[in-house]
């Protein structure tokens, strides 16, 4: 299985202070350039059986075209994961599972169907706290491990689109770069890591 990310916006209504993509959020610099029209043309090359789709930002809420999307997508038989910060409503539809990344423990998730917590990231802690408090369960995502992942799309090739219109593809099964090492911040979660791992997480075959 291939995964393809699908960054919608680079808008975010929250301004955390840990966040993956914090030089490219909200920039002004940064073009919204995907509309859905330029999307179907992507999608419609390829096969709902072998691409997953992560739909993610920015925050993903925030693109206005999405409810179409998802529809669009739903249609077509694709399955995967909507990653959001969770405190704007998305309308759900059975193929895509709703995850939070959680960040901001000042401002919680409400809409959701599964919270991922990255370890060793500020209010670490505090935000398991916060979800045992709430009888959330939730699940962890190890920020300094790197080892290969397995399951899920582990096995096949990511490629990335960014507001800006661009799409770029990696090979999953040689590249290996930690986030620290990023060379630019749509690209901070690389296939051999964080992408791929906590994509496998949530996302289960069917």
């Amino acid at each position: 299985m291939n995964l393809l990310q699908i960054s919608l916006t680079n808008q975010c209504n929250l301004s955390c202070d840990y966040c993956p993509v914090k030089p490219w959020r909200n920039n002004p610099n940064c073009q919204n350039l995907l509309t859905n029209e330029r999307l179907f043309l992507l999608l419609e090359r390829l096969d709902p059986q072998e691409w997953a789709i992560e739909l993610t930002g920015g925050e993903p809420a925030l693109y206005s075209e999405l409810d179409e999307l998802l529809s669009w997508l739903q249609a077509k038989a694709f399955r995967g994961l909507i990653k959001t910060n969770g405190t704007l409503p998305i309308r759900r539809v059975p193929s895509f599972k709703i995850v939070v990344a959680f960040h901001n423990l000042q401002k919680p998730p409400k809409w959701f169907d599964e919270i991922l917590i990255i370890a060793h990231t500020p209010d670490f802690n505090a935000k398991k706290e916060w979800c045992r408090k709430n009888g959330i369960e939730y699940k962890v995502i190890e920020r300094d491990t790197y080892d290969k992942p397995t399951g899920g799309a582990s096995s096949g090739r990511i490629m990335f689109v960014t507001p800006e219109g661009h799409k770029s593809e990696c090979s999953a099964g040689t590249q290996r770069v930690p986030l620290e090492e990023a060379e630019t911040p749509t690209r901070n979660a690389c296939p051999g890591c964080k992408t791929f791992r906590d994509f496998n997480i949530f996302f289960k075959e069917t």
